[in-house]
């Protein structure tokens, strides 16, 4: 809890010193809720309050120099668990023109769109299950080097990781990089992005505990692999009047390293390929009142003879805005289980609001 005071204390002070640290701004986001968890005939159900994120963020830009002309930075971290904090966002970015940036630090690896998108303006309560992307390595926070592109018709992210997932420590990481590239496109169609993203994930085996150190011999060689996902992702903004609607479809699919196919030494080893699929949309009956619904299956093995290994969810729910930087949503979860003889189905409610802030 020292710590977090001793951040508020140094973010008040930058933000009081504009004069040296050019333009800051200091701002936030949480999420309380109310939810009723299912668990199943068996089990009582959960039902509780919580927060779903709680966040604390400063960012700014000052003018740079002959080379760089802009540097901006952003240090973002939730706090919604008392006496601890989850660092997010923390990068400085030299901007080198209106078109082209570096950006170093803590950031978010360039894959899937649910993933990247804003958390206080989900379509739905929550993300679905693209955390399940994430825990393989591809998409969330990370420590890196990117570069970013941006013109009125394109946008380009590329970077590089640590491939040992966010360790901020080189000791700590094993001697391996991931890669990601992802590209949008802004056609014609007012309100319509279409992207695409690919992301390589180095796997070094018997790593991820020992500090990055391996005996270089041949009787102890490091043995390697990687990983590939990819996918493509869609996203519309359409105002008609006081109402709106705004979608959002995506796919990705890629190896999933958990699941081997067949025996073959760690280097040669082949994966399963998992597949991640949804749809949602927001549709504002007037600037105040909306409905939101979400669909979305993830699959670990698509190519094996596994079944009862798949998951579906189904988000019914409605949204009311109070004001500008304030809603409530009320959401249905529909959570179903393919299951070898019988599919299991789960139901969930959840009562959320979001206040973003100032």
């Amino acid at each position: 809890m020292k710590k977090i005071l001793l951040v508020v204390l140094a973010v008040v002070f930058a933000a009081s010193s504009s004069a040296w640290a050019g333009d800051v701004t200091v701002a936030g986001y949480m999420a309380p809720n109310l939810k009723m968890i299912d668990k199943g005939e068996d089990n009582a159900s959960n039902l509780g309050f919580g927060m779903a994120f709680n966040r604390f963020l400063f960012k700014g830009e000052m003018d740079g120099g002959a080379v760089v002309k802009k540097v901006a930075w952003r240090v973002e971290s939730d706090i919604s668990m008392s006496g601890t904090h989850k660092l997010q966002w923390a990068y400085v970015q030299p901007k080198f023109s209106d078109v082209f940036s570096l950006r170093l630090g803590h950031v978010k690896e360039p894959f899937s769109r649910e993933i990247l998108h804003s958390t206080p303006k989900l379509l739905t309560v929550d993300r679905h299950f693209s955390g399940k992307l994430s825990a393989l390595g591809y998409g969330g926070f990370n420590y890196g080097l990117e570069a970013h592109v941006k013109t009125e018709m394109f946008k380009l992210q590329a970077g590089a990781y640590d491939g040992n997932g966010a360790q901020s420590k080189v000791g700590y990481q094993d001697p391996c990089i991931d890669f990601g590239l992802r590209g949008i496109l802004t056609p014609s169609v007012e309100g319509l992005e279409i992207g695409a993203n690919v992301m390589m994930v180095s796997l070094p085996n018997g790593g991820h505990g020992d500090g990055g150190t391996y005996a270089d011999s041949d009787a102890n060689e490091l043995l390697t692999n990687s990983a590939m996902a990819f996918g493509c992702d869609l996203d519309y903004q359409k105002a008609f009047g006081e109402m709106s609607l705004w979608a959002q479809a995506e796919f990705e699919t890629g190896d999933n390293w958990t699941q081997q196919d067949g025996t073959d030494p760690w280097d040669e080893a082949e994966f399963f390929s998992f597949q991640y699929l949804y749809a949602k949309a927001l549709f504002m009956v007037s600037k105040d009142f909306g409905l939101h619904l979400g669909f979305s299956q993830y699959d670990p093995n698509t190519d094996g003879d596994a079944e009862g290994d798949s998951e579906t969810l189904i988000t019914p729910g409605v949204v009311y805005k109070w004001c500008k930087n304030m809603r409530t949503q009320a959401e249905v979860q529909l959570h179903t289980y393919e299951g070898i003889d019988e599919d299991v189905d789960y139901t969930h409610f959840v009562l959320q609001t979001i206040f973003i802030w100032p």
